[in-house]
């Protein structure tokens, strides 16, 4: 039988030589021999699964006490379940952190998209991926008198269904025989099972920026280019350009044109 010093198995184990001290005071990992003569603590290789146990134990913010509780029962089953059981807890935390990554992730990417897209005082072309957007049809006087709270009702609903939102918010615009039909949309992160979710298509898009005050200049800017150019085209949306999670910026808004 192998025997380490207290400063040994510290190195060994990665735990520090204070956390050692600390679980042998509460009775949770004891050395395996202690010298009469000079109280020096010695432990043997036969613990070191134990000490593994511990620190996956303590990664998995399992408490010192119940670890104290499960080890002096010596029961191994009932050790295992414990750790199972944070073991899942983590695997949803690792889940959700991921979840929040990928959200803060597109977050920023709105944002420098939104920078890069503001630099064009004129029309621009932009290659846009596929975006899953979920909707809410509208008509043009609600649109003008209250999009704000139909917005909030329909990041509302993106919560309530369990749907990842991007925060891609904006407004999709159809053509139809007697006017506009329009489709608020926030962009999620896929397709959620029995719920309506449109595919803005992925491909180049013909643009122009603009805030309320320069969006009857800036469109027809585009409609002329689009005229001229005898551009086929697509689909057709505005989208809230994101710069400032503070709101000290104004509304700037883009308008997108598919080029089929």
């Amino acid at each position: 039988m192998n025997y380490f010093t207290i400063g040994e198995m510290a190195k060994i184990s990665g735990f520090t030589v204070k956390a050692l001290r600390f679980y042998e005071k509460i009775k949770l990992f004891e050395p395996s021999y202690i010298n009469e003569e000079n109280q020096y603590r010695y432990y043997d290789e036969s613990q070191l699964p134990l000490l593994e146990i511990i620190k996956t134990a303590r990664l998995l913010d399992v408490s010192p006490n119940d670890l104290v509780q499960a080890f002096s029962k010596k029961d191994n089953q009932e050790l295992f379940e414990l750790i199972l059981h944070y073991q899942m807890m983590a695997q949803d935390k690792i889940r959700l952190l991921e979840r929040q990554i990928l959200i803060s992730q597109n977050i920023q990417r709105l944002r420098e998209n939104s920078l890069n897209s503001i630099r064009n005082e004129g029309v621009y072309l932009l290659q846009e991926p596929k975006r899953n957007v979920f909707t809410r049809t509208i008509d043009g006087a609600t649109l003008q008198k209250s999009a704000g709270i139909h917005f909030a009702e329909l990041e509302r609903d993106v919560y309530l269904n369990a749907m990842i939102p991007l925060f891609e918010t904006g407004i999709l615009i159809f053509e139809e025989e007697f006017g506009n039909q329009y489709q608020l949309f926030i962009s999620v992160l896929e397709k959620k099972n029995g719920h309506e979710i449109y595919e803005i298509p992925a491909g180049k898009y013909l643009c122009v920026n603009y805030t309320r005050d320069t969006i009857q200049k800036q469109q027809k800017k585009l409609f002329r280019y689009i005229q001229k150019n005898r551009v086929d085209t697509g689909v057709t949306l505005q989208r809230d350009l994101l710069l400032d999670l503070f709101g000290n910026e104004g509304e700037k808004f883009e308008l997108q044109v598919q080029i089929l």
